[in-house]
């Protein structure tokens, strides 16, 4: 679409081309930009003084709200279609999402986290959100719960009983419904999982079997095993019996690479406290947001900060010098239990990450920091757009070269973060789209600091709802464009004579047509698409509004109450306006005569239509929106 682009300084435009108004200093001058590549920023530099908006990257939040109530209610109406394959299936085959009937989701949505859970010896329950790719939204988390299954479980013989079974990635050797109780997944370390499976009490499992004195026999955080014994007695038989059951498959540590650590401080806390990280040496791990270390095991980066709370690992160092660099000593506490040995558990400290005098990225900041942290912070103003067009605030840009204080303000204690000067608005601009309702501001934060102006980084804040102009606005249901001749029709069409005479000499009168062409000579027109209103540069070299005289002697454009568009025009401002208030923006409006035809004969008089085509360019459209009408003339014949 074609973008109005109206902005006090030149930046590259990644836009179709645009009609553009740029102001420079006290003078206005007026360009056609050409998309050109930013230099990567460094520190305070002198700002580029142009942020051009694109409008593909910023989402305004009140439609957002909107998308994400459409997304919530899809996703509602997915879970409700989602049901059993069979349903006389046990509880433990219902385990999978393989056991359920699971819509597929319309294009630019998939399945997130979906999952099922067994929730009590009879219920299972299925969870799953719904991601929105194209605009980045995941929906609220949907659960639906299936029961009964207990009581649909059939008798099994006790050597289908005892049989293992693998669950989440841990595989017991024997009596695998256990893992249903114990609820252990392959994401957990060893240890923690005996201590769990120990704290299991005696009782029954899915009315199968009964079990008490269960007792740890071993297990190693190392070699990813927990072995116990137990007294189980099997449905229907009259004794317990003694069993020894082993479960594998659990969490091993990972096996870090300690070169590639990559420390990053929180510089956003250290600027909103406005401290440093030297000041705050003492409390690393407030102000240390990230430690990334390479795992050859896994092949990936991990924050290995996640461990921090983590009572199987212990960060024997973890702290900054008086050059701001890290030295952190991360260990793996690797737990072991032999009954047949010893009576207590065994703990061997494993060095996992060990390195000093690590760069920190983000230790310090720069007012350009300071400024782009301001900038997420600024506050989103509650504005009702629902009833103006986005060219109005385009207008009001061109007239007063600042709109961005319509939508966004600055809290006072970020205005006033600096002690030199306060927080404003910047450079500004603009990009308005009627056609799609939507406005993109592109501007910037600035201070002054002993006489050089340091910006943020240009950035860009979509926003929509705007009321949209179709055909419909300017159509008879909106504000009735019309066009009307000034002059009488012997006035207005020089050789209203020959059309006389063609259409006595026509054998079918009351059928009788003048083509397009033949009608454009007759009006004495150089051109048959001729602008009625069109752009043009004033002294100043500023693109204003002008009525074409040589047309306006013949036509006119009247509107719905009587209304005339010379009267609801602002040349300078180039908006059709009401009540002195502006409305929307246009650049031209294009006459193109049609023809002439519905010739009608009564008494010595003869009607006919002129039949004409208004387009009007409208702001964010390539294509004029095009409005036919037609115009009643008329002859006298003898």
């Amino acid at each position: 679409m074609k973008k109005y682009l109206s902005t006090i300084l030149l930046l590259p435009v990644v836009a179709t081309p645009l009609v553009v108004a740029a102001k420079c200093g006290n003078k206005k001058v007026q360009v056609n930009p050409t998309p050109t590549p930013t230099p990567t920023p460094t520190p305070n530099p002198t700002p580029n003084p142009n942020p051009t908006p694109d409008p593909k990257d910023p989402v305004d939040p009140n439609q957002e709200v909107e998308n994400q109530k459409i997304l919530n209610n899809y996703a509602k109406e997915i879970k409700d279609q989602i049901q059993l394959k069979n349903s006389q299936i046990e509880l433990k085959d219902a385990l999978t999402s393989d056991a359920y009937s699971i819509p597929s989701l319309k294009e630019g949505h998939k399945y997130e986290n979906l999952k099922v859970e067994k929730t009590s010896e009879t219920t299972v329950k299925l969870s799953f959100n719904i991601k929105d790719t194209k605009n980045n939204l995941t929906s609220e988390l949907q659960e639906k719960q299936f029961t009964n299954f207990g009581t649909q479980n059939q008798p099994q013989a006790p050597t289908d009983i005892i049989k293992g079974k693998t669950l989440d990635g841990i595989t017991i050797d024997k009596f695998g419904d256990f893992l249903d109780l114990f609820a252990l997944n392959s994401q957990m370390h060893t240890s923690p999982s005996a201590y769990k499976i120990k704290a299991i009490p005696s009782g029954e499992v899915l009315n199968k079997f009964q079990f008490q004195n269960l007792t740890l026999t071993s297990y190693d955080d190392e070699n990813s095993f927990v072995s116990f014994d137990v007294e189980i007695k099997i449905k229907d038989e009259t004794s317990f019996k003694k069993y020894s059951l082993t479960c594998t498959g659990f969490a091993k540590h990972k096996v870090f690479i300690s070169n590639t650590v990559e420390a990053i401080a929180d510089q956003e806390k250290l600027i909103e406290e406005k401290t440093t990280l030297k000041e705050q040496k003492d409390k690393p791990f407030d102000y240390i947001k990230n430690v990334i270390v390479f795992t050859s095991d896994y092949n990936e980066n991990i924050d290995i900060l996640i461990y921090k709370n983590n009572p199987q690992y212990k960060f024997a160092n973890f702290s900054i010098n008086e050059n701001q660099q890290l030295n952190v000593d991360l260990k793996f506490l690797s737990k072991s239990f032999n009954k047949a040995v010893s009576a207590d558990e065994q703990t061997k400290e494993i060095t996992l990450v060990s390195s000093f005098r690590q760069q920190i990225k983000f230790a310090t900041y720069n007012d350009k920091d300071v400024l782009n942290y301001i900038f997420k912070k600024m506050k989103r103003k509650i504005v009702n757009v629902s009833e103006s067009y986005a060219s109005a605030d385009l207008a009001l840009f061109n007239t007063t070269d600042k709109v961005v204080h319509k939508y966004f303000e600055i809290e006072k204690k970020y205005e006033d973060y600096f002690t030199f000067d306060k927080v404003k608005f910047g450079s500004q601009s603009i990009i308005a789209d009627d056609i799609e309702g939507t406005i993109v501001l592109g501007f910037q934060l600035e201070i002054d600091k002993d006489g050089q102006k340091i910006t943020s980084e240009p950035a860009y804040e979509k926003i929509t709802g705007f009321k949209k102009i179709t055909v419909d606005t300017l159509g008879k249901n909106g504000y009735n464009f019309k066009l009307l001749n000034v002059k009488t029709p012997s006035e207005l069409i020089k050789k209203m004579d020959e059309i006389k005479t063609k259409y006595q000499n026509s054998p079918t009168p009351d059928k009788f047509e003048i083509s397009a062409e033949d009608m454009t000579n007759y009006l004495m027109l150089q051109y048959n698409e001729f602008a009625i209103v069109r752009v043009q540069k004033d002294a100043q070299e500023k693109l204003t509004l002008v009525l074409e005289n040589s047309i306006s002697s013949k036509f006119e454009i009247t509107l719905k109450e009587g209304q005339h568009l010379k009267d609801n025009i602002d040349l300078q401002k180039m908006t059709f306006t009401q009540n002195g208030q502006d409305v929307f923006m246009f650049q031209t409006i294009i006459g193109k005569i049609l023809g002439a035809n519905n010739f009608v004969k009564n008494g010595n008089r003869v009607t006919f239509n002129l039949n004409y085509e208004l387009q009007f360019e409208i702001v964010g459209s390539n294509t004029p929106l095009s409005l036919q009408g037609s115009i009643s003339l008329w002859f006298d014949v003898v």
